[in-house]
């Protein structure tokens, strides 16, 4: 865990579940199984040695002081993470809980950054392990599984009601794919 810009007062407290939840690609881990290197409940047994991936990783309860004791992953059953350009939020949801992301607080939190990342052209997105949900204001996209190395694209279309949201899933040599993406 990165120190710098964790909240006065956080820490993991023993909490391991993006241990389970986060995969790592240095590691070969998918998304939701456990690391072969979790000590569940106390840590990593490689922590010195841990990969960049880990090393860098803190998840929004840490970092995020709007965001209370209701949001510890061991409580929640969630790990939110924004990715390095801001430009996603993920909640990783437990698969013994994949029910937890639309219970309160969270879900109209969820709801509320899903307003604010349409209007900064953000996504909001569930992941329950390899599969998506991308989350807009007023309704979610169910994606299936998405692979690490695809793009999950959202656009506005236009319908006989006016315009729309919606999403897809993009191949990482799909033309639309952002340059900064692939």
């Amino acid at each position: 865990m990165s120190e710098a810009a964790v909240v006065a007062g956080r820490a993991c407290d023993g909490c391991t579940l993006c241990c389970k939840l986060v995969p790592v690609a240095a590691l070969a881990k998918p998304a939701a199984s456990w690391c072969r290197h979790c000590r569940i409940g106390g840590g990593c047994a490689v922590y010195a040695d841990r990969p960049d991936e880990c090393r860098d990783f803190n998840c929004a309860y840490l970092l995020d002081p709007a965001l209370d004791a209701r949001w510890h992953p061991e409580q929640c059953k969630l790990v939110v993470a924004v990715d390095r350009q801001g430009t996603r939020i993920v909640v990783h949801v437990d698969p013994g809980r994949p029910d937890a992301w639309r219970k309160e607080p969270y879900y109209g939190a969820i709801k509320r950054w899903a307003l604010a990342a349409v209007q900064a052209r953000r996504h909001v997105l569930i992941a329950l392990g390899r599969n998506v949900i991308v989350v807009f204001p007023d309704h979610e996209k169910h994606l299936g599984p998405v692979r690490e190395d695809q793009f999950v694209y959202t656009f506005a279309k236009p319908t006989p009601a006016g315009i729309e949201l919606d999403a897809c899933v993009l191949e990482p040599d799909d033309p639309r794919v952002p340059r900064a993406a692939s």
